[in-house]
């Protein structure tokens, strides 16, 4: 058995960290012969809003088309990149990150690949990130590409909102 994937599953959803992910998924999909699957998980929202959306044919069709768009755009970028898609997906009526992970299942994927935003911890604490989620269920391996972090960091949260008397001995003493 080889230790080399040979099914890799490219989730994205469009954005900048995305498209990071989907570079990096080419090349390891180039670099072990694997063959490269790629899902788009149409949007997600709370129950009252998707009841809202979904309640008619027209709002449902409107949901389908925007994530067939981003599904067919990256795919686009992707073979435009030198990659090769052996089969494009796109999931509904679950959540992003089980979604993600339950394909990764049913095909059988050696490797899951997607992209973070790198959330600081209390934001992701606050909102959550798929990302890491996909990590924590999978049964394969996960490889989260994160954005390169800007030269002028901003502050933390947490040290953004702290007074800044609190934040270390006193120089005044």
């Amino acid at each position: 058995m080889s230790s080399l994937p040979t099914r890799m599953l490219l989730a994205t959803d469009g954005s900048h960290h995305a498209e990071l992910a989907a570079k990096r998924a080419i090349d390891l999909a180039r670099s072990t012969g694997s063959k490269l699957h790629v899902v788009v998980v149409g949007r997600t929202f709370a129950q009252a809003v998707y009841e809202y959306y979904t309640e008619t044919e027209a709002g449902r069709e409107d949901l389908r088309r925007e994530a067939r768009e981003v599904l067919d755009e990256q795919v686009r970028k992707i073979e435009r990149a030198g990659g090769e898609v052996a089969i494009a997906h796109l999931k509904f009526g679950e959540r992003q990150d089980e979604a993600i992970v339950h394909l990764a299942e049913e095909i059988g994927a050696d490797r899951i690949v997607i992209g973070s935003p790198g959330f600081g911890r209390l934001r992701t604490a606050l909102v959550g990130d798929v990302a890491d989620s996909v990590a924590r269920r999978a049964t394969c391996p996960v490889t989260v590409v994160r954005a390169a972090k800007r030269a002028e960091k901003r502050p933390s949260l947490l040290r953004r909102l702290t007074p800044s008397n609190f934040l270390g001995p006193s120089k005044a003493a």
